[in-house]
């Protein structure tokens, strides 16, 4: 997981943000924003209008529903960076090497980033090799 922290206003689901946002989704599913550390500035310009708990839960749910679209790869995911279990770990339990555990998850990543969500499903998206294989790229597990 990353220590950057970022406000509400500047979530746009890059890469990085998603791994972030993953390791705090229980506390985003709760309504709450993760706690800013004292060291990390951020001018995040008014207050909202809106209710605290929702953009919490709405980050949560569209995370959720991206994650939920890539099936198992997807559920891979989740476990690495919301659990934080290691690439080891995951292979036994889903039976599987490790690179091939490396290469699902970096696969599964790629797909929920982007500020849309992809128009096409995840099955088709890694069909016409969009998520062509490539060295892993979320580096420690």
């Amino acid at each position: 997981m990353t220590d950057e922290w970022w406000p509400p206003r500047q979530i746009r689901f890059t890469e990085e943000q998603c791994k972030w946002l993953l390791g705090y989704l229980p506390v985003l599913r709760e309504g709450r924003w993760p706690v800013q550390p004292p060291e990390a500035h951020s001018n995040q310009g008014p207050k909202s209008h809106r209710a605290y708990f929702e953009m919490p839960c709405l980050v949560a749910a569209e995370l959720r529903f991206r994650v939920e679209a890539c099936g198992e790869d997807g559920i891979l995911l989740e476990h690495c960076y919301t659990l934080r279990k290691d690439d080891k770990e995951l292979s036994i339990q889903f039976r599987c090497d490790i690179e091939t555990v490396r290469t699902r998850i970096t696969r599964a990543l790629r797909y929920i980033r982007g500020w849309k969500r992809k128009r096409v499903t995840y099955s088709e998206w890694r069909r016409r090799g969009w998520a062509q294989k490539r060295k892993c790229i979320c580096g420690v597990f």
